[in-house]
């Protein structure tokens, strides 16, 4: 093999290792990050904004280098050494934090808390990335004394790397490497390909450039020989902040722990408490159960849906049930149970009535023909979008057809009998409305904790102590809380009409795309940790579609006017609204697949990878150097009617009453990720033509499409995931970006820039 040849294959290597360690690490990073942010999978969208601009930056940077053009091998060398290296530092910073912020780990979180770490935390790996893509098209660029195509060809195969590096971060790393495990890997790769880079071009290497991939070959030697598991513990021990932590795993749902406090275990997911073992609350617990039981005449079968496997001893108290289906989505959640929990617990889990599967609820009822007379509820109230696919208006109608004839559905809820701040006062009247728009009967029994029951055949506002406590006589349960008395004071009517007076049934519905509760639940549990943002944040929970579209209209008609009169204007504008446009929609198809499959975090790798790989078909399509500048003008018109007909479409899917669930779960696939890869693709499409019509012979357009792309992308990210999608739902987001394409669309038509063409 000439040497030339052997030159070009390891830049080929490096340029695949160099797209697939990025979005391994990206991935990575992104799940470490969750946790720290209470699982909330909104900030998705926010920590890629973050990325994609640290890494345009570092490109930028690096393109001015003069170290990088002149020696592009030693500097990528260098980039990977010190990207590879940092990679597990970063991980270890990620977990430890919140310790170095002195902020409590069960604390929730500031804007300003979560956007300043975030940034600080990805901004360096990102912009190592970035410049490791320029070094390597210069590499590139020397070995092949190619210019134009030198660039094409790196992304080509850094897009082919990122594919597999996706999937394989989906589907290996995520599930069973924790993240010190997956560094070794990265520092492998980097080294590997490094070393491989430094044999190939003895003739072009800087004296010292052996010493990089040496380094990284013997910190991934360290790593396997021990220090991976130091690093795991160390950093764990320091995000629990000296709490004892007993157990820990990460789940394709979430990052699970398990810490000790003299004899109790508290099972924490995503940094939030979830139960504690081996003594549970047993005044919560035996409301949950009993309650709901006792207001059924004879309950047989009973589906539980969560709760940690506590309440399934209780349940067996019941001496007319016959079967108990027990649902737990994490696998992690309920092999923390069994560590842990009392032998009374460990009992009920192994009784011949009780069957433990380990499904989606939601899939589950879908597929399922069983009928069941209570159907219970053990989630707490969602502060994720994979909690809120429990409590929408969507899933409370997908389980009527499993529910008996006078089945009856119970969950808990925080309440008062003091006082509602406002809230919490919106979180219960939410909760209300959603069970008033799918049952007739519903009744809510007040508290500190409010049980709620609903069902379809049984009159259960018509129950009362007196009934309850005849038949807890006569069943032989036997509760250590709940007594006659304590029944009497539930449905005590002072209480229930203080209840009754504070809590309205006209809420907002909760619903699969239109998250309410969530959004609220997470402005609740704001304000309980950071009273100061109480002002902002109702101003933000008064937002409205209907308030923002005269804004968005004026932006728009601004805009096609400015366009009219400066030619420059048009084309960064549009491409400004494209990134925004595309990273919305993006979010908001990852949140879509999550609700059709349960679980995103540990596909997320794939699913950016298949929006990266659309990109570069787009790309493909228009990268033709002699194109007229009217031929690029087509170009951009018809990437905007595509973006049109595709948030157009978006919009009217989601319109759709309960298009969650009448779609089947497969859905997932054969839907969401040819959707995804046409939205990079339609993205992909417009870059090039757009760099061609902002560039002139003093200057490229490049740099500059690339910025107002990244612009608009990050935007995208940041107001899409913390404003536009949970407070005004997947429909009304979309709608606005329906409006802002159409406006862009316009804005090019009203411009001079390559002439004017037939209007349409």
């Amino acid at each position: 093999m000439s040497s030339l040849m052997w030159r070009i294959r390891s830049g080929r290597a490096c340029a695949v290792t160099l797209g697939a360690v990025g979005i391994v690490a990206q991935t990575a990073l992104l799940r470490e990050l969750l946790p720290q942010f209470a699982g909330n999978e909104l900030y998705v969208g926010l920590i890629i904004a973050i990325w994609i601009a640290a890494e345009s930056l570092g490109a930028y940077v690096a393109g001015l280098c003069k170290t990088v053009r002149i020696h592009p091998v030693a500097a990528f060398i260098k980039l990977t050494g010190l990207f590879s290296l940092l990679f597990p530092v970063f991980i270890f910073l990620t977990r430890s934090f919140k310790i170095i912020a002195s902020i409590p780990t069960d604390q929730g979180l500031t804007l300003v808390q979560i956007f300043v770490p975030a940034l600080l935390l990805i901004l360096p790996l990102a912009l190592l990335h970035g410049g490791q893509f320029v070094a390597a098209c210069a590499l590139f660029r020397e070995m092949t004394n190619d210019e134009a195509s030198s660039s094409g060809r790196v992304y080509a195969l850094d897009t082919a790397g990122t594919i597999a590096g996706g999937a394989l971060a989906s589907f290996l790393l995520l599930p069973f490497l924790t993240p010190f495990q997956t560094a070794v890997l990265i520092l492998l790769a980097g080294g590997g390909a490094s070393l491989w880079l430094w044999k190939a071009t003895p003739h072009v290497i800087q004296r010292g450039s052996l010493f990089w991939p040496l380094t990284m070959l013997v910190s991934a030697t360290l790593l396997l020989s021990g220090g991976a598991g130091y690093l795991e513990r160390a950093s764990l021990a320091l995000q629990w902040q000296g709490k004892e932590l007993v157990y820990s795993k990460n789940s394709p749902y979430q990052s699970i722990a398990v810490l000790r406090n003299q004899e109790q275990h508290t099972i924490y997911a995503d940094g939030v408490p979830l139960l504690s073992l081996p003594d549970p609350d047993i005044g919560a617990l035996e409301l949950f159960v009993h309650l709901p039981l006792l207001s059924h005449p004879a309950p047989k079968r009973v589906l539980l849906l969560g709760g940690g496997g506590g309440a399934l001893a209780e349940i067996l108290k019941h001496p007319t049930v016959i079967q108990i289906d027990y649902l737990e989505m994490d696998l992690a959640i309920l092999e923390s149970v069994r560590l842990f929990a009392d032998p009374l617990t460990l009992k009920a889990l192994s009784d011949s009535r009780v069957r433990v599967l380990h499904r989606d609820g939601r899939q589950y009822l879908r597929d399922s023909r069983e009928r069941y007379d209570a159907i219970m509820i053990g989630a707490p109230l969602p502060e994720t979008l994979q909690g809120n696919r429990l409590f929408s208006e969507e899933f409370f109608r997908q389980l009527l057809p499993n529910l008996s004839e006078d089945g009856i559905v119970a969950l808990l809820s925080p309440g008062s009998t003091a006082y509602y701040g406002q809230e919490m006062k919106r979180v219960t009247e939410s909760l209300l409305a959603t069970f008033n728009a799918v049952f007739q009967h519903t009744l809510v029994i007040p508290g500190e904790l409010n049980l709620f029951m609903a069902s379809t055949g049984s009159a259960l506002e018509q129950l009362g102590a007196g009934e309850l406590v005849k038949r807890l006589q006569t069943s032989g349960v036997k509760p250590r809380l709940i007594t006659a008395e304590h029944l009497g004071w539930l449905f005590d009517p002072t209480q229930r009409d203080w209840f009754n007076s504070n809590i309205k049934a006209q809420g907002v519905v909760n619903r699969d795309l239109a998250p309410y509760l969530f959004s609220r639940q997470i402005m609740q549990a704001t304000i309980q940790f950071n009273p100061a943002l109480k002002p902002l944040l109702e101003q933000l929970g008064r937002l409205t579609t209907k308030a923002l579209l005269p804004y968005v209209a004026l932006m728009v008609i601004l805009a096609i006017v400015i366009s009219r009169y400066f030619s420059g204007f048009a084309v960064p504008c549009l491409i400004v609204s494209s990134g925004f446009v595309s990273m919305l929609v993006e979010l908001a198809l990852f949140l879509l697949f999550q609700l059709f499959h349960g679980a995103m975090i540990q596909t997320v790798g794939l699913l950016i990878a298949l929006f990266m790989l659309g990109i570069w078909c787009g790309s493909l399509i228009t990268s033709n150097q002699r194109m007229s500048k009217r031929g690029d003008r087509h170009w951009l018109l018809a990437g905007e009617s595509g973006f049109i007909l595709l948030t157009g479409g978006l919009m009217l899917l989601f319109s759709v009453n309960g298009i969650t669930t009448l779609l089947p779960p497969m859905a997932a696939y054969f839907l969401i990720l040819p959707l995804l890869f046409l939205t990079g693709f339609l993205t992909g499409l417009q870059f090039p033509p757009a760099v061609r019509l902002c560039s002139n012979e003093q200057k490229s357009g490049a740099a500059l499409v690339y910025s107002v792309d990244l612009l608009g992308g990050c935007l995208g990210g940041f107001l899409g995931s913390l404003l536009l999608l949970p407070l005004l739902g997947f429909r009304d987001a979309l709608l606005l970006m329906l409006l802002l394409k159409v406006g862009s669309f316009f804005v090019l038509q009203n411009s001079s820039i390559g002439g004017r063409i037939e209007r349409i």
